[in-house]
């Protein structure tokens, strides 16, 4: 038998959990319709790479369309490659963005090592990618573009 104030606490517990669970999907909605959602429409793709590498950040043609950690990004003979990891995912179609696409692929010091930046452009909008240093060498194995 429950006392009245444990099952007070237990309905807290799962009103809190209702209130994350709602939250977390509208921030996954939020950013899918910010820039995802308009590049996954216009270059779906079925290809997968056989490497990808996290993107320590990933922007999406809106500053707030920022993935932390959950962008993943490879290189094809046909372009790089994105997919969002779990959870998000599920709701975000991976896409392939053309080689010529590509302005900037370079390496960069900071704060926490090297790191590799890429700079795609598009009428849908920028993508601006931190991935790790050695997916620079990844990239320039793959590319069919001219610098």
């Amino acid at each position: 038998m429950l006392t009245p104030m444990l099952g007070a606490l237990l309905s807290g517990l799962l009103a809190l959990s209702l209130l994350l669970a709602a939250l977390w999907f509208a921030y996954t909605y939020m950013l899918w319709r910010m820039g995802w959602r308009v590049f996954a429409a216009r270059y779906g793709t079925d290809l997968v790479p056989a490497q990808t590498f996290v993107a320590a950040s990933a922007t999406f043609g809106h500053v707030f369309a920022t993935y932390k950690g959950t962008a993943r990004a490879g290189f094809l003979p046909e372009g790089v490659y994105f997919i969002a990891a779990l959870p998000l995912g599920v709701a975000h179609a991976p896409f392939l963005l053309p080689w010529e696409r590509v302005r900037l692929a370079r390496i960069e010091r900071g704060t926490y090592g090297e790191r590799t930046r890429l700079e795609l452009r598009d009428e849908a909008g920028r993508v601006i990618v931190l991935l790790p240093a050695a997916a620079l060498a990844a990239l320039e194995a793959q590319r069919t573009f001219q610098r």
